[in-house]
């Protein structure tokens, strides 16, 4: 008996999780077919294309450099703090 309520205790947990992906799914048809982001309106897509990925390089590219942009001007404050100290 104990193998049974088992089994049926998975297959209540099957089913809700089925549902809970096809309502899921459901969700995601409902918000719209396209998306924004920076490079302009794109169709939603299961698979990035060359335009997504480029988009994408370009974003963590431009992401990398204002961080060492900002690590240049923090050293570079530190090192005028540095020779004020000094003299």
């Amino acid at each position: 008996m104990a193998s049974s309520d088992v089994n049926t205790d998975v297959e209540k947990k099957n089913r809700s999780s089925k549902d809970t992906a096809a309502s899921q799914e459901g969700k995601v048809e409902e918000s719209g077919e396209e998306k924004e982001n920076k490079c302009g309106t794109m169709p939603k897509i299961d698979t990035p294309t060359a335009t997504d990925l480029a988009c994408m390089n370009i974003k963590v590219i431009t992401r990398l450099k204002k961080k060492l942009e900002r690590k240049k001007k923090k050293k570079r404050d530190q090192k005028g703090r540095n020779e004020k100290d000094i003299l």
